[in-house]
């Protein structure tokens, strides 16, 4: 039937069934990497009490604190990055446009 290949054709050229990086899938992806870095940045916090210094990614997976097969990159191309402050951290993705500090950047924070 020739309708579906018409379905699909405008799907995909909607961006209905993307599940490239700037579709759904890429910011799930997203998440779920900061998410494994925030938790290794927490323990790594632990084990470096009283430290100023921030860990970098490649501190993470030095200490053996973060997988060796962690991305470091965003679906975007883009490294994640660790963001301290005297209180906190912030573990970021620039977002699609690649550029740090407008409302598609994805973030979180731990304390």
């Amino acid at each position: 039937m020739r309708l579906v290949p018409f379905l699909v054709l405008v799907l995909v050229a909607c961006g209905g069934g993307a599940k490239g990086p700037g579709g759904p899938v890429g910011n799930d992806q997203v998440q779920a990497d900061l998410e494994k870095i925030r938790t290794a940045a927490d323990q790594w916090k632990a084990v470096k009490m009283g430290a100023v210094e921030c860990p970098t990614i490649a501190d993470l997976k030095k200490e053996k604190i973060l997988a060796a097969d962690a991305k470091e990159q965003d679906p975007w191309g883009h490294p994640y990055t660790i963001l301290c402050t005297p209180t906190d951290y912030k573990v970021r993705s620039a977002g699609p446009d690649g550029i740090l500090g407008n409302e598609d950047d994805i973030s979180t924070v731990t304390k």
